[in-house]
């Protein structure tokens, strides 16, 4: 996850499976095509609050799948977020705490 500097000329992915945009509206049409050139193969996660003319478009032309969520899933549990300096005990004990709830574990590591 990052903000449009992962799409300048010195980032480099060693093997990139899965791109989650946020706040889609806040790239233009250039970042987006640079974002697809990126690497052919990786999944594309595109999330907004309010979808932009062209991403609606797409979805109507089919070239592009869309949901949308009106209501939470029942039993949603609230999301806890923390930033935290790599521990592998730490990561340890949260993944297993979350999973034991019957929550999900997103978990992004960077160097």
């Amino acid at each position: 996850m990052g903000t449009h500097g992962i799409i300048g000329k010195e980032v480099k992915f060693k093997d990139l499976g899965v791109l989650i945009v946020d706040e889609e509206q806040k790239f233009g049409v250039a970042h987006k095509e640079k974002i697809k050139t990126i690497r052919t193969t990786v999944d594309c996660l595109t999330l907004t609050a309010t979808p932009i003319p062209r991403t609606l478009q797409f979805s109507l032309m089919g070239a592009r799948d869309l949901s949308i969520i009106n209501t939470p899933p029942p039993n949603r549990q609230p999301i806890q977020t923390e930033v935290q300096v790599y521990n592998e005990d730490f990561v340890r004990e949260a993944v297993y705490f979350e999973t034991e709830r019957g929550g999900q574990v997103f978990l992004f590591i960077t160097a």
